[in-house]
């Protein structure tokens, strides 16, 4: 039976099995008191609390089911009803005296797995509270014996009380646990499988970063090579003609070296591997590549502080951090502005490289920015948020972390990387 699980209804269905356990172990419980004490008018009472509690609590299942009740509110509200009506119930039949006393514990115990501290703190007190008055305030429970006189609780009563109330508490508790632990189970399967997921779109995004990248720089070859191709029949002299066939040779070359650059990334990207690489020549690199697929900014850099510092990386790294130049460089450009500023500093007692990009865009909102990397949500008008996401992935991955925060004009980014020693 698994009470919680992503269904939307399941939670619902969580709880009402709950509370349909409590309503059965009170109709069990008015139903002992009957069979003991024969007294219709303790009967009644504790019918006409059943019925009502019966009531209200359809009424607050059926507000859930239209959507007017939310799921806290509505296991808190539930959980409270729960310590009230029991206490009812107890007050008729010997209050603190009875040992099914203990059963509230049990809308304690459920509301400390469901609810927040606050909700959990407020429904333990009112369980204190009712059984601090049901020790001076109750009915004394008699029950009638053979010869017609009354008694009241025999040790024997006692003991089969402390039964039904272990009973009770074990079946309501052992159900919980399990389902729980079924939902954990889903919980942790749909997790990794989500982490795949991310995995290979983070691939994806990499790959089509990588391949954007080396398009540019094949741009400046081909371009090189069209004008020679274009001009080279024209070219009467030999000398000239030979260093023209050097040039073009030179930018055939750096075709293949990008082609290679590119394949070697790419079996770097399929493989998942994790390289140890200077520090101020692979963020020197990053920002060359970012720069010629990103024209329309200028920036500002200052990596003076890194020397010989080294830091791990893999092949999705390079376009995590492009990504998050790429948002800032769109950030900027929404408010008319071209311009960003990249800087670099050692932190944290030289164990770690602090990377900003600061950009004068709009301002990241509270909600946005503590949500922001943790789930695909977006700042920008159209985006999707997703190459925050991805970037803050595989930025974590190596041990890293990206904050966002909000300065007077403008957002500061920051990324932080550990520094490893070159071995």
């Amino acid at each position: 039976m698994l009470i919680f699980s992503n269904h939307p209804n399941r939670p619902y269905r969580g709880i009402f099995i709950f509370e349909s356990l409590m309503l059965l172990a009170k109709l069990l419980m008015i139903a002992f008191v009957h069979y003991l004490s024969h007294s219709s008018a303790l009967v009644l009472c504790m019918t006409l609390i059943f019925m009502g509690e019966l009531l209200s609590k359809l009424l607050i299942y059926r507000l859930a089911i239209k959507k007017l009740l939310a799921l806290p509110p509505l296991i808190f509200t539930l959980l409270l009803l729960d310590v009230l009506f029991l206490s009812g119930y107890l007050y008729f039949i010997g209050g603190a005296t009875n040992a099914l006393i203990s059963l509230l514990l049990l809308p304690i115990a459920i509301s400390a797995i469901l609810l927040n501290q606050q909700q959990t703190w407020l429904i333990a007190a009112t369980a204190l509270i009712c059984y601090t008055l049901l020790m001076t305030f109750n009915l004394p429970l008699t029950f009638d014996t053979a010869n017609g006189h009354q008694h009241g609780m025999t040790q024997d009563s006692h003991y089969w009380a402390m039964w039904g109330t272990f009973f009770i508490s074990t079946l309501v508790l052992t159900t919980f646990v399990l389902s729980m632990a079924q939902a954990i189970k889903e919980r942790d399967s749909n997790i990794a499988n989500y982490r795949e997921e991310q995995l290979r779109s983070e691939q994806v995004v990499a790959l089509g970063t990588m391949a954007a990248s080396a398009a540019h720089e094949l741009a400046t070859p081909l371009s090189t090579m069209q004008l020679i191709s274009d001009d080279f029949e024209c070219i009467d002299n030999s000398d000239e003609r030979a260093a023209q066939m050097a040039l073009m040779q030179q930018q055939l070359t750096r075709c293949h070296d990008i082609l290679a650059q590119l394949r070697h990334n790419t079996t770097q990207l399929k493989d998942n591997k994790h390289i140890s690489v200077n520090a101020k020549l692979f963020f020197n690199e990053v920002i060359d590549t970012w720069s010629v697929v990103r024209p329309d900014i200028s920036y500002d850099v200052d990596i003076n502080q890194l020397n010989q510092q080294h830091i791990k990386t893999h092949a999705t790294l390079a376009s995590a951090i492009m990504n998050l130049l790429n948002n800032a460089a769109d950030a900027s450009l929404e408010q008319q502005k071209n311009q960003i500023e990249i800087s670099f500093t050692l932190c944290q007692q030289q164990t770690m490289i602090e990377m900003s990009i600061r950009h004068y865009g709009n301002k990241v909102n509270i909600e946005l920015q503590n949500q922001l990397g943790n789930i695909a949500v977006s700042n920008k008008k159209n985006g999707m948020g997703i190459g925050v996401f991805l970037a803050n992935a595989s930025i974590e991955k190596l041990h890293g972390q990206v904050t966002l925060s909000n300065l007077d004009y403008g957002v500061l980014t920051r990324v932080y990387l550990p520094v490893i020693e070159n071995s």
